[in-house]
């Protein structure tokens, strides 16, 4: 429908009244008067009456299970793990700078309250036989290579299933039975251990590292192992986001937060969450004017703003109002 000249002059009218708005020293108050306005009506609404845990719970799955990543994902893992890689580098900063001992030692005490799942862990260790026959053949593996080192050669011919690791199967059943019987050993004097013992045993430990450096890991660690290790977690990830249990995690967190914020207003909501006006407001100005004098620069502000309001302008409605006829 073309549109009438007097609704062309009010588009134009209400256009550069916008402009305005959006320009110059109008902008800030503006941006808090819409800012006010909107935390006022948030004062008035519930989380439940915009929202339900399903349609978070659809959202959620969108882009948490079903949304696919493309190939830019591991690339820009591999650009970021040599620059993380070559900073952490230069870094003398120490370990307990960024990971206080107060922290460290109250994570200890906490892990340690865990006593059913640390005598459980070390029944695991004693029991099972598969720690004891690591140690084994670890030890004859060990034994093997430190007796090629040090035998002559004519002396290793004289054994050559040795020579090629093969241990007598007596050998190795003893020293199986002695690696098992010191394990268990070992086990149920650390299940006697007190908390107070565990703790000073950690502490300890953590003194003998707190004072190195961060950038000693790229001593130990390249580029590739940083980039490699993040291909293997976005793997795991990919497999992990398609289980049921992953969705069920994400259901369940949806649930909990709506039992305890669905009745809440979004006002307190924000609060709750430390999302202040203060807050808001400081990040609208810090993002909107460099936007907006770059939309203006390429003339592309006008015409967004057109492309909104036209349509109303050239509306049947409207020019019943302009005219007092009815539109056909």
């Amino acid at each position: 429908m073309e549109m009438l000249p007097l609704a062309q002059t009010l588009l134009d009218a209400q256009v550069k009244f916008m402009l305005r708005d959006l320009s110059g020293p109008r902008l800030q108050p503006f941006i808090e008067r819409g800012l006010d306005d909107l935390l006022a009506r948030a004062q008035r609404l519930r989380l439940n009456e915009l929202v339900t845990p399903d349609m978070i719970k659809s959202t959620v799955r969108q882009y948490a299970v079903n949304l696919q990543l493309r190939s830019a994902i591991p690339e820009i893992a591999s650009a970021v793990a040599h620059l993380l890689h070559a900073k952490i580098a230069q870094k003398q900063t120490h370990i307990d700078a960024i990971l206080p001992s107060l922290y460290v030692r109250e994570f200890f005490a906490k892990s340690l309250e865990l006593q059913d799942l640390r005598q459980n862990t070390l029944d695991e260790i004693k029991d099972h036989p598969i720690f004891a026959q690591m140690l084994t053949d670890m030890l004859l593996r060990r034994a093997h290579t430190w007796a090629r080192e040090h035998t002559p050669t004519a002396l290793q011919r004289l054994w050559p299933r040795l020579e090629h690791g093969h241990w007598p199967d007596k050998t190795h059943d003893l020293l199986l039975h002695f690696i098992s019987t010191s394990l268990q050993d070992l086990c149920e004097q650390l299940k006697s251990l007190d908390d107070q013992q565990w703790l000073e045993t950690l502490l300890d430990a953590w003194e003998q590292v707190r004072h190195r450096a961060i950038g000693r890991i790229s001593d130990y660690i390249s580029p590739l192992d940083v980039e490699e290790f993040f291909v293997i977690f976005y793997q795991y990830w990919q497999h992990l986001r398609q289980t049921d249990f992953y969705s069920e995690l994400l259901d369940t967190g949806v649930d909990a937060f709506f039992s305890v914020y669905g009745e809440v207003t979004l006002g307190d909501l924000l609060a709750d969450l430390g999302i202040t006006r203060t807050m808001m407001l400081q990040d609208a100005l810090r993002f909107a004017p460099p936007v907006l004098r770059v939309l203006r620069r390429k003339k592309m502000l006008e015409p967004i703003l057109r492309e909104i309001l036209q349509p109303f302008y050239a509306s049947a409605e409207l020019q019943q109002l302009l005219t007092g006829v009815p539109a056909p």
